[in-house]
């Protein structure tokens, strides 16, 4: 294929030059024979027709320049050419050409003058002064040796009038070697029938040297020797078919090798199916050939894209029978269940159980599982599971099967001796454990519909009720969580999850009311002030407060009492304080909360107000009867005393003491002293006390005295002086 035709395959592929085709399929404009190669098997599986033909033959050709080193002198040849085309329109055209981006580029790598001034002046020399004139015909004859051309360049020699001696000579010698080329030519031509790839060797030397167009003819008309022992075999367990063959004796041109298949018969050129791409080396994998039918693969030589006429073909047939994939067992308390994926052509499957010296055992399955019912209760299965595959002659092969283990397993027992408890906040749960599984606790709001031994899936444990805030890790049979009074009810289900299965214990029910007021008292602490003061109850949010005159309150609605609210800051910053005039009333305090817009309330509890005893306290240095406000840089030691008002003996008393605030009651404090009761007819008590343990406490520390025997609401302590009671 000389260089004309050449431009007329690129005209076929809708390319301008050489160049413009290199650009646009390499990304270069020098290609490595690998990058050749890969082009011509992407080639096979996208184009077809014309196209497809004429970019087959510029490969076989642009492989040919690569291997012989003379891709740079044609890529040359073309750019010259291009530019005495535009030579005829003048400098300034020739100029512009060269100039572009792309002629730019190519210059610079065809190693030409990349200056376009420079390039325009050597292109319209050339034109003005061309081969035909003086000497610059031996130019030509050397450019026509180099291209491996002596037909050409004796023509030009022959051509002349006056031949120098030494344009004789080579005129002599190119006679010679074109005599020599047609002998062996014909020589080789003789060899094509018998020995076609001797001829091919001979064909091949000659075009080392002469650049002959009947080299690439005989390429296409000696088609290369087929392969011979071709074997193909399937790969356990991966689902493919290797095919392996003996080289073929051709040698000359680029060898390949074409793999058919065929089902039920060995495959022809015309009707196999290919196997990827052509093979280089003598092995090729089909990666994805049909189960349970009978193939069989021909191998042909493939010399310059051109395939042997016969094949080395399998001697027998090759089925794969492929197993299951993806086999899952799941065992119950009685039956193993399993699943598996179907691979394609297969129609059935056949499942074996056994067990260590018993008898196999074939299990009914479907396409894709099986259930395998009355079975002993832990116990250990080996199951077998075959793919079945029916060949067009009828005939059932099986697969050579997947082996799991599956085995049945005891039954979730339920929980016994479930205990709750709780108080305040805090919830204690113990339980029997079980002798296999572990336990989940869930809490409910309302009771669920679970009876004691339902069974259901551990998963849907996770879904039902909710889980409980934890306070630390659970032991061996216990918990310990939080749970905050909200005025309802809840419901506590202990769940024993064993594998996949859960059984339900018996529903508790949990009483998350509000928890009652404790330690309640009133009292008068100077005219119309009574102060109440309580044990907070728990996480409440408020406290609700009721008096009335008389008589007690009927409950959180009663219309005929008086009722006020107290927070849980108010009460630690302020106590609970309520302005009454002189009477005996009766007060209710109980919890209460919002839930869901609804108000409701925790048990009552009531404390009458009845101030029997009033007496009066004061705390002094021991000898002095006022000192003012006490520092705890004196060290003498203090004295508690203690003066009945109202002409009874003093009762007993307990001196409480507090950091930075005045006690609310009895246990909201440090007890300092407390005074023993008074003879029959003794108006005033002294007990003596120091503070040497308060030294390190913060300041001021506040002192208060209560009843000491818990009557809060019958004795009215009034203190003597506010400030004695006040130390720094």
């Amino acid at each position: 294929m000389g260089f004309g035709e050449v431009r007329a395959e690129l005209g076929l592929l809708d390319q301008q030059s050489l160049r413009s085709y290199l650009h646009d399929r390499f990304a270069t404009l020098a290609p490595d024979v690998g990058m050749v190669e890969d082009r011509r098997k992407v080639l096979r599986a996208t184009a077809s027709g014309d196209a497809l033909t004429a970019e087959q033959k510029l490969l076989e050709r642009l492989r040919k320049w690569l291997r012989s080193g003379q891709l740079v002198e044609v890529l040359s040849g073309e750019l010259r050419v291009e530019l005495a085309r535009a030579a005829p329109l003048g400098y300034g055209a020739v100029r512009a050409y060269g100039a572009s981006e792309s002629v730019t580029k190519a210059l610079a790598e065809l190693r030409f003058p990349s200056n376009a001034d420079d390039l325009a002046y050597a292109v319209l020399v050339a034109s003005r002064f061309g081969v035909g004139a003086g000497p610059s015909w031996r130019t030509a004859v050397e450019q026509a040796l180099a291209a491996r051309n002596p037909r050409a360049a004796l023509a030009l020699i022959e051509a002349q009038p006056q031949l120098q001696p030494a344009d004789e000579q080579q005129r002599d010698r190119l006679r010679t070697q074109i005599k020599d080329i047609d002998t062996r030519l014909a020589r080789a031509r003789s060899l094509e029938a018998h020995d076609p790839e001797a001829a091919l060797s001979e064909y091949q030397q000659i075009a080392s040297y002469s650049d002959e167009q009947e080299f690439e003819e005989a390429l296409q008309r000696c088609r290369p020797a087929a392969p011979s022992g071709a074997r193909a075999a399937s790969v356990a367990g991966l689902g493919r078919i290797v095919v392996v063959w003996s080289p073929s004796e051709a040698r000359v041109g680029d060898i390949t090798y074409r793999v058919l298949r065929g089902i039920g018969e060995a495959p022809s050129l015309a009707a196999g199916i290919p196997i990827g791409a052509d093979a280089a080396d003598n092995e090729l994998a089909d990666p994805d050939p049909p189960a349970g039918v009978p193939l069989f693969y021909s191998v042909f030589t493939v010399r310059n894209g051109r395939p042997s006429d016969a094949a080395a073909t399998t001697a027998t047939a090759v089925v794969i029978t492929p197993d299951v994939t993806d086999l899952v067992l799941r065992g119950g308390e009685k039956a193993v269940e399993g699943t598996w994926r179907l691979p394609a052509g297969a129609v059935s499957v056949r499942v074996v159980r056994s067990t260590d010296g018993g008898r196999p055992v074939q299990v009914a399955s479907g396409p894709t599982g099986f259930r395998d019912d009355g079975l002993e209760p832990e116990v250990t299965y080996l199951y077998r599971v075959q793919a079945e595959y029916r060949t067009p002659a009828g005939t059932t092969l099986l697969s050579d099967g997947v082996e799991a283990a599956g085995g049945t397993r005891a039954r979730p027992r339920p929980v016994r001796d479930f205990v709750a408890g709780l108080e305040g906040s805090q919830l204690t749960v113990t339980w029997l454990p079980p002798a296999r599984g572990s336990v989940e606790v869930r809490l409910f709001d309302h009771r669920p519909e679970l009876r004691e031994g339902d069974i259901l899936s551990a998963v849907s444990v996770q879904s039902t009720g909710s889980g409980l805030t934890l306070e630390g890790p659970p032991g061996d049979g216990e918990l310990r969580a939080s749970l905050r009074s909200d005025g309802r009810q809840h419901w506590l289900v202990p769940f024993t999850v064993l594998d996949d299965l859960a059984a339900a214990g018996a529903p508790q029910r949990l009483d998350a009311r509000l928890p009652p007021v404790r330690g309640l008292a009133a009292k008068r602490i100077g005219g119309d002030v009574v102060r109440l003061t309580w044990h907070w109850p728990g996480q409440a949010p408020e406290v609700l407060v009721g008096w009335k005159l008389g008589g007690a309150p009927g409950g959180p609605h009663d219309d005929a009492a008086t009722f006020r609210r107290f927070t849980k800051s108010s009460y630690s910053q302020d106590g609970a304080d309520v302005s009454l005039p002189f009477g005996e009333h009766t007060f209710l305090v109980c919890a209460t909360a919002y839930l869901g817009g609804r108000q409701v309330y925790g048990p009552p509890t009531v404390v009458r107000e009845g101030v029997r005893q009033r007496a009066r306290y004061d705390v002094r240095r021991v000898g002095a009867r006022f000192v003012g406000r006490w520092f705890f840089g004196r060290r003498r030691p203090l004295c508690l005393v203690v003066e009945s008002l109202d002409g009874t003996a003093p009762p007993a008393v307990q001196l409480v003491g507090r950091a930075t605030r005045a006690p609310l009651d009895p246990a909201d404090g440090e007890r300092i002293v407390t005074t023993q009761p008074a003879e029959e007819g003794d108006s005033l008590v002294t007990t003596e006390f120091d503070l040497a343990r308060f030294r390190g406490a913060r300041r001021p520390l506040i002192l208060r005295a209560f009843p000491a025997d818990g009557s809060l609401g019958s004795v009215e302590l009034v203190p003597a002086n506010p400030l004695n009671l006040e130390i720094r």
